[in-house]
């Protein structure tokens, strides 16, 4: 019984891992989304204006402003796939810890076989494996 709540344990921390690394997935490729989108105002906005010089004194203040905040996403991408990598990790970790904890509960179920109800050898052992 109390593997069975060590398993369920280990899967549902697998389990949550498991979601970090997906919704962290979804928010780079939202944040990437995003990022693509400026940068296509901003090259209208360059073709609109016939100004592309960033330090002109005429620089349209929008693509300016769009620039200042894909900057800022691109930022924020590097730092997700930081913490993206930390999640993947967990998740690993996560996931080789649900597996120990099963093969522990497949043990001690082993272990726990009726007294009276001796299995046979497996053939490959022969007869007198029984008798050791």
């Amino acid at each position: 019984m109390e593997t069975v709540n060590s398993n369920q344990i280990q899967r549902f921390e697998y389990e949550e891992k498991r979601q970090q690394v997906s919704d962290l997935e979804l928010m780079i490729a939202d944040f990437a989304r995003m990022a693509n989108d400026l940068e296509q105002q901003i090259k209208i906005e360059q073709q609109t204006s016939g100004i592309s010089d960033v330090n002109h004194f005429a620089y349209p203040t929008f693509a300016r402003a769009a620039m200042t905040r894909r900057d800022n996403l691109r930022s924020s991408i590097a730092e997700l796939e930081k913490r993206l990598d930390r999640a993947r990790q967990e998740a690993l970790d996560a996931f080789e810890q649900l597996k120990l904890s099963e093969s522990a509960g497949d043990l001690e179920a082993q272990r726990q076989v009726k007294p009276g109800s001796r299995r046979k050898p497996p053939k490959h052992l022969g007869s007198h494996a029984s008798t050791r």
